[in-house]
């Protein structure tokens, strides 16, 4: 199994519940979205600012 397609799932998830943020330790996985994809690290400096 393809491991883009094997993650697919979390970007179609995030889509459909109109997520903001879509947080992965890889972000290249993932196809351009109109979900911003971050890291964790990515994700904890937003919010703390």
């Amino acid at each position: 199994m393809c491991i883009r397609h094997a993650l697919s799932w979390r970007a179609v998830c995030a889509l459909e519940a109109g997520a903001d943020y879509l947080v992965a330790r890889n972000p290249d996985d993932f196809m351009p979205l109109t979900v911003s994809v971050v890291t964790p690290a990515e994700l904890l400096a937003t919010l703390s600012a």
